[in-house]
């Protein structure tokens, strides 16, 4: 009996078929993020000795760097358009104000936007400031204000 299990088991074993070969795929999904990223570069405005009896003019510079071509966007200068005031650190000030412009027609506020250079370049902004004559009630002192410049990308 043992003998005939054993057959019947071997031909078994090699009556079995063999299984075909087969293949499973997958998507392997590749991602990266480029990062496009502004830095802002301003150069001060400085107006040096202010006389009361005329207008003070001085040009800054406001430059914005992308790091990314193709990057669209705006730059607003914080502030309220006839409302920027320099501080001597104590409680007198010294009205001025900036403007987009060198004839001075459009004051550079927070609701003015000026777009960014799309292709990667540098884009650089001129910052027309004036502080207005007529300020002859402001005592002596050194004034100084500090805006803040926001790129929106």
């Amino acid at each position: 009996m043992k003998k005939l299990i054993a057959a019947i088991c071997a031909s078994s074993f090699f009556m079995v078929p063999l299984a075909d070969a087969a293949t499973a795929q997958g998507n392997v999904v590749v991602k990266a993020v480029v990062a496009g990223t502004c830095t802002v570069n301003p150069s001060a405005i400085t107006f040096g000795l202010y006389d009361a009896a005329t207008a003070k003019d001085a040009t800054g510079t406001l430059t914005i760097h992308c790091t990314t071509t193709g990057l669209t966007g705006s730059v607003t200068l914080a502030g309220v358009a006839g409302g920027r005031q320099m501080n001597d650190g104590g409680s007198n000030f010294l009205n001025y104000e900036v403007y987009t412009d060198a004839a001075h027609g459009t004051v550079w506020a927070g609701t003015n936007t000026m777009a960014l250079d799309p292709s990667g370049s540098d884009t650089s902004f001129t910052l027309y400031g004036e502080i207005p004559a007529g300020q002859t009630t402001v005592p002596q002192g050194n004034y100084q204000d500090t805006l803040i410049a926001t790129v929106n990308y």
